[in-house]
């Protein structure tokens, strides 16, 4: 008997220690909640960040179309220098040395309006489409950042019962101090649930276990004997439904023969008539002369000699005389 109450005082400890922990290490508690607040809020940011892979692409493509339209204005550049030096006859490695507009100069112009020509081209198309890309950038930061202050208004709210637990379990797993401060609690509240158990056990018996033993007795033959009355009773009621039930049976049976007993009666009074009818019609015929001998099929003979056989023995069970 003593085993359960030790297991219910072992769980009444383990159940109040645990708010008193709570109270207890609170700012603690509430610090490492901050902590795991900031590092949920992280964590979201960049799987939201993470959500969107094409941003990476667009930022790519940004980058090359803005190269692309810095290697053009250098090569235009280049070209530029060239015819420069090509008009003043600067001697050099894609320059003649020979000053004016000469056939080497021509060229170089030529090359010089075509680059600038390329440069032109190359700078429209890439910067429409480095202002569509960068359009396309603002809209996905605003969805992502309004997707993460969603998630942000959530992780704000993490500061439940639960989340304290978690955290008060965090503390215990990372310091020392603290888990034995918990397991210190436990032993303590687990030691004032089962002392009593272990002080009755240990205890000599005494004139107050005689007679809670004397009364436990009384109780218990005092249920002993209400189970037995009531155990009678339904005996007793047991035995009379059996009898009305027999009863009714009878009654029903006795019933039914009454009633099958007069559906004979009235078929014979009703047999009799109609063949005394049956009679007088053909004492008639006969005293007219249209009289003929019947020619009865079998089942009407048959029918007949049933009938004749039931009125005679409803005749004999009646007491009368059959022949009459």
């Amino acid at each position: 008997m003593a085993t359960p109450r030790l297991m219910l005082a072992v769980l009444l400890a383990f159940v109040i220690s645990k708010p008193l922990e709570l109270k207890i290490f609170e700012k603690e508690i509430l610090r490492k909640i901050d902590e795991q607040k900031i590092e949920q809020a992280q964590q979201t940011r960049q799987e939201v960040f993470n959500s969107y892979p094409e941003l990476e692409q667009w930022r790519e493509e940004i980058v090359l179309l803005r190269n692309e339209i810095d290697d053009k204005e250098k090569f235009r550049n280049l070209k530029q220098e060239e015819y420069d030096l090509e008009r003043f006859g600067v001697q050099s490695a894609n320059t003649s040395g020979r000053p004016g507009i000469g056939r080497n100069a021509r060229i170089k112009e030529q090359q010089l309006q075509d680059a600038q020509t390329d440069l032109e081209n190359t700078r429209e198309r890439n910067l429409n489409r480095i202002a569509q890309l960068t359009n396309q950038v603002e809209k996905i930061y605003q969805t992502r950042e309004n997707s993460f202050e969603r998630h942000k208004a959530t992780i704000e709210n993490y500061d439940g019962f639960a989340a304290r637990i978690h955290a008060l379990g965090v503390l215990s797993s990372e310091s020392r101090a603290v888990y034995l401060a918990n397991l210190f609690i436990i032993l303590l509240f687990i030691a004032v649930e089962t002392a009593p158990i272990f002080v009755k056990l240990i205890s000599v018996k005494g004139p107050y276990d005689d007679l809670l033993q004397v009364h436990e007795n009384a109780v218990a033959e005092n249920a002993a004997l209400k189970l037995s009355r009531n155990t009678g009773k339904t005996t007793i009621e047991l035995k009379e439904w059996e009898q009305r039930s027999q009863n009714g049976v009878r009654r029903n049976l006795e019933t039914g023969r009454v009633k099958t007993r007069e559906i004979i009666d009235a078929e014979v009074e009703i047999a009799r008539k109609s063949v005394g009818k049956w009679k007088e019609e053909q004492l008639m015929k006969i005293e007219k002369g249209e009289w003929q001998i019947p020619e009865l099929q079998n089942d009407e003979m048959f029918s007949h000699l049933e009938r004749e056989t039931k009125i005679n023995d409803l005749d004999k069970k009646n007491g009368k005389d059959p022949s009459l």
